[in-house]
């Protein structure tokens, strides 16, 4: 069974103004790239993002894809808060 897959333009996830790769290098970003200082990124994130997660609680939960003795299993850790 075949289904199509498409992304909705308007999702957050693809806004490529508001999309920086933040790297001491400006020039190393590539054409299509939005450049920011790193510096100047933290200072501006964490005046947005201070105190944005107090009195919730982080679930760290370990998982392995496939049998734990698997040769091909792929070990991972998922992070969320609630």
């Amino acid at each position: 069974n075949r289904f199509p897959c498409r992304s909705d333009p308007a999702d957050v996830a693809n806004v490529g103004k508001q999309t920086f790769n933040c790297t001491t290098a400006e020039g190393g970003t590539g054409p299509t790239n939005n450049w920011a200082d790193p510096v100047e990124m933290k200072k501006k994130l964490a005046g947005i993002f201070n105190g944005c997660v107090a009195s919730r609680t982080m679930y760290v939960t370990p998982f392995c894809m496939g049998p734990l003795n698997s040769p091909y299993a792929k070990f991972g850790v998922e992070m969320a808060d609630f």
